[in-house]
């Protein structure tokens, strides 16, 4: 074999692995936040969590791109492992779709394709279309690779090595660790699967052997969500082996159904393109069918067969990774690095983990205001490792926003990164809040200053108010909704009416000396606190929305709701 064939298969195989990753990287940064969502919410039912899988393989056109996107979802704790089970199965069946498009052999027309995809890449100045042209050129390119290891394998039939290599290889077992070991250096099941469609529409590879080859990739698809589980949550781990263990079982399955069945088998699957009696080239062209139909079938029959077994499979990865995750001090429960990064995931855990850092602030911030109205020191060791706690999330939520900022990403996720960095600021402006809340409490105590129940009660309407104000600004910012705006900025009145009218009963209360000046202040400074906090939570509330003034002011100028709403 002369290095020129060599460079021609080598540069072949790079323009297909190319070409499926810009077309697959493309889809996801054009559709990959709607595909996320549907992924998240249609996945309830392991069968309806199937179906789902098998579409979106299909679409993005790797099986090891949506289990890595499963075993991040997992470790983020944004599915479960059920869920993930149905996912993964229908996963199996989407991929192979992109054997049978290649079957179809369109490697004439893909300088189209590569011409089409340019053309929208070079002259369209909207991202969309250019992300659209780039999954156009990903496609042309996989087929002109395609055509170029066609090309450089027609002649490997000259070879006498090569032909006499290929064909001692009668050993099932020896097939299935080829397969396996080609998948798991070239990370994709689909690019084996065309060179085994290559191979045998040359006829250098028998249909029988084919079949053991591909129940190798099956195996050796598993290693990227298992390299992608590697230093994750246990779940991560688990749900890597579910995948492994649904190919594993499958694939042992049906090689003791070829062993005992393979003539009737192998004539099935000529059958189905009425090969079975052909010969020659014309018996060479039908290969690449019959290995794409062969991939596709024994897909659907290892889900038929290992479906009703789903749950006993991850009971299973219980035994292979037992125990629970320990956690020792803060950590961010979301987001790992330890895991394979998923660009498609990348947001969800963030946003995730701006809940749970945003729920921390919260209960801090009533924490704090409680114990002051009681004048209750007993909390202050409690709040202290509170926003402690909401420090280091500040921290480490920035700094891995900074990380994937610096990263392609889903257009719409892209999108969300300058506000996520403003939420987080005045989520732990909303901490420090707390904090200076509980300082005064230390005042009170130390000075013996003690509120009328009359404050008190004024004090907790208010935090009332601002309390509505957080959950209902989180939820629109969480949920991309407009649907909670008008009421967060009647909310926001509300709480800037109250908090000027407390300020002036303060002042007239030190008037009628019935306050000391000191204590007022105290009392003033809380109640601008919580002003401040509703401010915060208007922020947030108003980071998803792009400058629509218009919209604002209307909303502004709508009637005020009843502050008895809001009250407890």
């Amino acid at each position: 074999m002369d290095l020129t064939l060599v460079f021609s298969l080598m540069g072949g195989l790079g323009m297909f692995l190319y070409g499926m990753k810009l077309m697959s990287d493309s889809l996801a940064n054009v559709a990959g936040a709607k595909l996320r969502t549907i992924l998240e919410k249609m996945t309830k039912n392991t069968f309806v969590g199937m179906l789902v899988g098998m579409a979106f393989t299909a679409v993005i056109q790797s099986s090891s791109a949506t289990t890595v996107l499963v075993v991040s979802f997992v470790n983020a704790g944004l599915m479960n492992l059920y869920q993930a089970t149905g996912i993964i199965m229908g996963a199996n069946i989407g991929t192979t779709i992109t054997g049978q498009l290649i079957a179809f052999n369109l490697s004439e027309i893909a300088p189209l394709f590569v011409l089409g995809g340019v053309i929208m890449v070079m002259s369209s100045k909207k991202p969309n279309v250019q992300k659209i042209g780039e999954v156009i050129l990903g496609f042309g390119i996989l087929f002109v690779g395609l055509s170029s290891m066609s090309a450089a394998m027609s002649t490997l039939k000259d070879s006498p090595v090569i032909v006499h290599a290929l064909s001692t290889l009668t050993n099932p077992f020896l097939a299935i660790l080829v397969g396996f070991a080609i998948t798991a250096i070239l990370q994709s099941s689909s690019a084996t699967v065309g060179i085994i469609i290559l191979l045998a529409s040359q006829g250098l590879l028998q249909l029988h052997i084919c079949f053991y080859i591909i129940l190798g990739c099956n195996i050796g698809s598993c290693v990227s969500a298992l390299i992608a589980s590697l230093g994750g949550k246990k779940n991560a781990k688990r749900a890597a082996y579910i995948h492994f263990l649904f190919n594993v079982f499958g694939s042992l399955a049906i090689v003791v159904i070829l062993q005992l069945f393979m003539p009737y088998i192998e004539n099935g699957i000529m059958a189905l393109t009425g090969s079975q009696n052909l010969t020659g080239q014309a018996l060479h062209d039908a290969m690449a069918r019959n290995v794409a139909n062969a991939h596709t079938i024994f897909k659907v029959f290892q889900v038929i067969i290992l479906y009703p077994f789903a749950k006993l499979i991850v009971k299973a990865t219980y035994i292979l990774v037992p125990g629970d995750d320990e956690e020792h001090g803060f950590t961010l429960q979301y987001i790992s690095d330890k895991v394979a990064f998923s660009a498609t995931t990348a947001i969800p855990q963030v946003i995730h983990e701006v809940e749970r850092m945003a729920e921390l602030a919260r209960k801090n911030l009533n924490i704090a205001v409680n114990s002051l109205l009681e004048v209750n020191t007993s909390t202050q060791e409690e709040i202290a490792k509170n926003e402690e706690h909401i420090d280091f999330l500040n921290h480490a939520i920035f700094e891995y926003l900074n990380h994937i900022n610096q990263t392609p990403l889903p257009d719409e996720d892209s999108r969300i990164i300058g506000p996520l960095f403003h939420v987080i600021a005045d989520i732990e402006r909303i901490g420090d809040h707390a904090k200076s809340i509980a300082n005064i409490t230390l005042t009170c105590e130390r000075k013996k200053y003690r509120f009328t129940h009359e404050r008190k009660v004024e004090i907790r309407e208010l935090l009332t108010m601002v309390n509505s104000e957080l959950e209902l600004s989180l939820e629109m910012f969480t949920q991309k909704s407009l649907d909670h705006l008008s009421e967060i900025l009647k909310l926001e009145d509300l709480i800037d009416r109250k908090e000027d009218r407390l300020q002036k009963a303060y002042l007239t209360d030190i008037k009628r000396k019935e306050t000391a000046p000191r204590e007022g202040m105290l009392y003033s400074d809380l109640a601008a606190a919580l002003e401040r906090v509703g401010d915060h939570a208007t922020n947030i509330a108003f980071s998803i929305l792009n400058d629509d003034s218009e919209e604002i002011n209307r909303l502004i100028e709508e009637e005020h709701v009843d502050p008895s709403d809001y009250i407890l």
